[in-house]
């Protein structure tokens, strides 16, 4: 019997999904369609607010506010299960074991591991040599959205992404994909799937968790995050925090 897992309400936390094998989350316009059709479907509910996240081939981050531990616990099954389905129809695999064991889901109960957080997710990209800074990531990550963010605890950036039903998806030789191939597919997909949802991202949100919700202490907090990315991305092989 699977011993029931307890997360405190109105905290922070860190979910870390990792695929068991191969390159799942490429950089592509129809992989981040997909990913983001599979967070904003979830997200429908208001679950938990998603503050910051950043997805890389084989692993994601996701910070999130949790608001009640069920709707944590639904939040990140619900997200793995549509993910699955939707590369299920993709490579045109059944069944497909993408996950590698249980998601991690760690209470973050201080600010400055939080804010540490922030930062080691996105000099991820640099850590792995794939990009000398995190503004020319061509991966699926929030930080453009939090650099745009005005200092203010409310602040929320929503985009309307459509549901992408698993039928209308076609099998494709993902790994192989042109640029061409890749736009026609999205866009075809986005075309033929009408119901919208709304993803929305509240990148200051988690700072309420420690009652630093003044727009001066989330300014600083900004800036910050920004400082520690840059210096980490100014001298590789510096790493910011624990992690992976």
């Amino acid at each position: 019997m699977r011993r029931r897992r307890h997360f405190p309400s109105n905290c922070v936390y860190e979910i870390t999904l990792r695929v068991r094998e191969g390159l799942p989350f490429p950089p592509k316009r129809l992989v981040e369609l997909l990913l983001k059709s599979s967070l904003a479907r979830t997200q429908r509910d208001f679950k938990v607010t998603l503050c910051h996240f950043l997805l890389m081939s084989n692993h994601a981050h996701i910070m999130v506010v949790g608001r009640d531990a069920d709707q944590l616990t639904r939040f990140y099954g619900e997200v793995q299960k549509r993910i699955t389905d939707h590369f299920k129809r993709l490579l045109g695999k059944r069944p497909l074991s993408l996950w590698e064991g249980e998601p991690s889901v760690i209470l973050i109960a201080d600010f400055e591991a939080a804010l540490n957080r922030i930062a080691y997710y996105y000099v991820n990209p640099a850590i792995a040599n794939l990009t000398d800074r995190i503004e020319d990531y061509p991966g699926f990550s929030s930080f453009h959205i939090f650099r745009s963010a005005l200092s203010q605890m409310d602040y929320a950036w929503s985009e309307n992404v459509p549901w992408v039903r698993c039928p209308s998806i076609p099998k494709a030789p993902w790994r192989h994909l042109s640029v061409r191939q890749d736009e026609r597919i999205a866009n075809k997909l986005e075309e033929g799937n009408k119901i919208i949802e709304d993803l929305i991202i509240q990148p200051h949100l988690w700072l309420s968790c420690f009652n630093a919700e003044s727009p001066q202490t989330i300014s600083e907090a900004s800036v910050r995050i920004v400082e520690k990315v840059s210096r980490h991305c100014s001298q590789p092989g510096r790493a910011v925090s624990n992690g992976g």
